[in-house]
């Protein structure tokens, strides 16, 4: 259901997106989400559509394509643009699903991806935060992940209806932020 995947991102490469980050352009994260879901989301993140989102965006992408474990796991065809997103003080994503096709726009073209697999891949450390959790109550699972290590699981049943079990919320922060991009991959036809 979640897989865990250490070291993802190098200590070089979350300097890099740490410093690019920390005065990136960030805007209200509920203007990227559906309908249904701006309601819930209550965080910020970095503007997809600049150069420094798209140049950390190709960092990532990099690091998970050489990760051996990443790719035996997630078997992906298509990988979205990451989605970095900041969460402080009270800031949170209420229990959603993520949407099963999500549009992107890349490079000026439009971008559908069919989300069957949803990855966060954690920029901050644990003890940066208190509280903060993503919260998958079907599952009673909660979880913490520790910087440059990434988590992700199925989010859509194989005949692409959501899977119940992958509700889940982005708790919010007591102390501290956290900061995290999110990345949505269409894998194999079956889940293996």
């Amino acid at each position: 259901m979640l897989v865990r995947i250490p070291s993802v991102l190098d200590k070089e490469g979350l300097a890099e997106c740490r410093r690019g980050l920390e005065n990136g352009p960030w805007i209200d994260g509920s203007v990227s989400a559906g309908v249904l879901a701006s309601e819930a989301k209550k965080n910020t993140e970095l503007n997809q559509l600049d150069p420094l989102a798209q140049r950390l965006g190709e960092l990532v992408v990099g690091s998970m394509m050489k990760t051996a474990a990443f790719q035996a796991a997630a078997l992906p065809v298509r990988i979205s643009p990451p989605s970095f997103s900041r969460y402080s003080d009270g800031q949170s994503y209420g229990m959603h699903n993520d949407a099963a096709i999500l549009e992107f726009n890349v490079g000026g073209s439009r971008l559908l991806v069919r989300t069957d697999l949803a990855a966060t891949l954690f920029l901050s450390a644990p003890d940066e935060y208190e509280g903060g959790e993503t919260d998958f109550p079907m599952i009673g699972k909660r979880y913490k992940g520790h910087k440059g290590n990434a988590v992700f699981f199925w989010n859509v049943e194989p005949d692409g209806t959501p899977d119940k079990r992958t509700l889940h919320a982005g708790l919010p922060p007591t102390r501290g932020e956290k900061w995290l991009l999110s990345q949505w991959i269409r894998g194999p036809a079956v889940q293996v």
